[in-house]
C-alpha cells in the first residue's frame, strides 16, 4: 500500500519534473529503508507465481504508474517511449541504486538521490525540458 502512495497524483501543483524527481526519490528510498520488500520484489518479478496472477499486477501500474508516466508524455515532459522500455529503464535504476547502497559500495544521501535521478530525467525527458 505504501508504495501506492509514493506516485505523485494528478492534482500537485509541482512542476512535472519535480514530480517524477519526488517519484524516484521516494521508491529508491522506500527500497532502502525496506530491504526485504526490495529483495521479495525482486524473487517475485523473476517467479512463474507473477504471472499466475497478472491482475494483482496490473492494478498499480495502471491505476498509478502508467497514468503519471503517461500524463507526462501527454504534457510533452517526457519522450513518447514505449512502456516496456521506459519501465524498466525507470525501475531498474531505482533497484539498482537501492541495492548499490544496501552492499555498503555508496552511500547515497538525499542529495546523491536526487544527483541520480536528474540522470535518468535527462534520458527520458524531452529536449525542451
Amino acid at each position: 500500500e505504501r508504495m501506492s502512495n509514493i506516485i505523485p497524483q494528478q492534482e500537485d501543483d509541482k512542476p512535472y519534473k519535480e514530480l517524477f524527481l519526488q517519484f524516484w526519490i521516494s521508491q529508491c528510498e522506500y527500497f532502502i529503508e525496506n530491504e526485504n520488500v526490495l529483495y521479495f520484489m525482486e524473487q517475485y518479478m523473476t517467479s512463474p507465481y507473477r504471472h499466475c496472477n497478472p491482475e494483482n499486477e496490473s492494478k498499480l501500474l495502471s491505476s498509478g504508474v502508467v497514468p503519471f508516466f503517461q500524463r507526462g508524455i501527454n504534457s510533452g515532459f517526457i519522450k513518447n517511449l514505449d512502456y516496456q522500455l521506459l519501465v524498466p529503464v525507470i525501475h531498474g535504476s531505482i533497484i539498482a541504486a537501492a541495492k548499490y547502497h544496501l552492499s555498503g559500495h555508496y552511500e547515497f544521501t538525499k542529495d546523491r538521490l536526487r544527483e541520480t535521478a536528474l540522470v535518468i530525467w535527462d534520458g527520458i525527458k524531452t529536449q525542451n525540458n
